[in-house]
């Protein structure tokens, strides 16, 4: 399991595009698909000067690949929800065994992704997909790799679903159940699944961690419970 930073150039899209020349910053928090997978959710927050965060609403509410917005203006910028219609970086994504953690675009342009993945492969695969799409990608850094990933790519690709549909949110966005069937398992593979890849995880952290470094101790209230909630 890697840890990458990955710098992308000419990335053309509604982000990339409502921020050129502007003096502000933005970072999707999520990205994922909606209901039915016709068009694609952003999590942003954007850092801006008091008196440009009117304006940069506007522009992202007209921007044609921009479906809906729903934003809170701050004094310092703006967050909130913006439905598109596409995502280049989530379309890259689509059917990799990795999962975004930050997006960051600066004024310039230059996204600044933050990505976990299975191993070198995997990378290899995003970073040829990224580049099909006409721009320049640069890996700044690659942290936490160990002899072997401690998830397998299943695992992985089931504990990301998880995750982006809100299963370990509280409160659940998603039943398990639900989660299950998105997956195309049973409501018992899929529980032992993620206790398999939560344990594979711990141990790959106590590894790195080091001895003296303990997890959640028994009667400590810390417990992992899959049940319908």
């Amino acid at each position: 399991m890697f840890e990458a930073v990955v710098e992308v150039e000419g990335l053309k899209c509604w982000a990339s595009e409502v921020m050129e020349g502007r003096r502000a910053s933005m970072t999707v928090l999520e990205c994922r698909a909606s209901e039915g997978g016709r068009s694609v959710q952003n999590w942003v927050e954007v850092t801006a000067e008091p008196q440009d965060v009117p304006s940069l609403a506007q522009e992202i509410r007209r921007h044609p690949q921009v479906v809906r917005t729903d934003l809170a203006m701050l004094r310092s910028g703006l967050v909130g929800l913006v439905k598109t219609k596409w995502c280049p970086v989530w379309s890259a994504l689509k059917g990799q065994t990795c999962a975004v953690r930050q997006h960051r675009l600066a004024p310039d342009g230059t996204s600044r992704l933050t990505i976990m993945v299975s191993g070198r492969e995997a990378l290899g695969r995003l970073v040829e997909e990224l580049s099909g799409s006409g721009a320049r990608v640069k890996v700044l850094r690659l942290s936490g790799a160990v002899g072997e990933a401690p998830l397998t790519p299943r695992q992985l690709r089931v504990l990301s679903e998880a995750i982006e549909k809100g299963y370990y949110d509280y409160p659940r966005r998603i039943r398990q159940r639900e989660l299950a069937a998105s997956c195309g398992l049973s409501s018992s593979a899929l529980s032992e699944l993620l206790r398999r890849a939560e344990r594979n995880l711990l141990k790959w952290y106590e590894g790195k961690a080091g001895p003296g470094t303990a997890g959640p101790r028994a009667g400590s209230g810390q417990r992992l419970n899959h049940r319908n909630a």
